[in-house]
C-alpha cells in the first residue's frame, strides 16, 4: 500500500475539518431554548416520566398483641385455679362437721379425733376416743349421720346419728377457729338414743 501526498493530506484534512466544524459551529445559551413545560419528577431509577412505584404496606402484625393477651389470658387462668384451690381448701364448720360425720361412719376414728379442738383432745386421747366412738356405750357404732343446721360465721352445727343398733341420736355442736382451721370444741347431745 502506497501513500501518496494526496492521501496523506485527505487522511489529515478530514479530522481537522470534522474539528473545526465543531468548534465553529455557535450553539446558543440555554436559556434561549428554556422548556415551556414542567420538568416531569423523575424516578428513583433515573427515568423521566414515570414515577416512583408506591410502596405496598403490609397490615401491621398483631403477633405482639397476641402474645400479651396469651400471657394475661394464662395469668388470669392461673390466678382462678389458685383462687379456686384455696377456696376450696379453707376450712368451715360445714366441712369440719362433714368431716367427723364421714369419718365416723366410715370407722376412721384418728380422722375423726383429728376434727375436734386442742381441748377436747387433752381431755381425752385418740385411743380412748376410738373405743368410745367404736361402741357408743351399748348402741354400736355409727352407720349413717346427716349434717344440718350449720351456721358458718357462729361456728354452730348439728349431726343426726343412726348407730348400729338402729337408734338415732342428735346432738349439736360449737366449733373453734384454732390456726385458721374450725374444729369441733363441744358437743350437746339433743336428744337421748331412741329406737324409731
Amino acid at each position: 500500500m502506497l501513500l501518496t501526498a494526496k492521501g496523506i493530506m485527505l487522511a489529515i484534512r478530514l479530522p481537522l475539518l470534522l474539528l473545526l466544524s465543531q468548534v465553529m459551529v455557535r450553539t446558543p445559551p440555554a436559556q434561549q431554548y428554556a422548556p415551556q413545560y414542567a420538568p416531569q419528577p423523575i424516578s428513583p431509577a433515573g427515568m423521566p416520566g414515570y414515577a416512583a412505584p408506591v410502596p405496598v404496606t403490609r397490615p401491621r402484625s398483631r403477633r405482639g398483641l397476641w402474645i400479651a393477651l396469651g400471657v394475661i389470658g394464662g395469668v388470669l387462668l392461673i390466678a382462678i385455679i389458685l383462687f379456686a384451690v384455696i377456696a376450696a381448701n379453707v376450712s368451715t364448720p360445714t366441712k369440719t362437721l362433714n368431716a367427723f360425720c364421714n369419718a365416723l361412719k366410715s370407722g376412721d376414728y384418728q380422722t375423726a379425733y383429728n376434727q375436734l379442738s386442742s381441748g377436747l383432745q387433752s381431755r381425752v386421747n385418740e385411743s380412748q376416743f376410738a373405743a368410745a366412738a367404736s361402741t357408743n356405750g351399748t348402741l354400736g357404732k355409727v352407720t349413717d349421720c346427716t349434717v344440718s343446721n350449720v351456721n358458718d360465721s357462729a361456728g354452730t352445727g348439728t349431726i343426726s346419728y343412726t348407730v348400729a343398733s338402729g337408734q338415732s341420736v342428735v346432738a349439736d355442736y360449737i366449733l373453734i377457729k384454732e390456726n385458721g382451721i374450725w374444729k369441733i370444741n363441744s358437743q350437746q347431745p339433743r336428744t337421748q338414743a331412741k329406737l324409731e
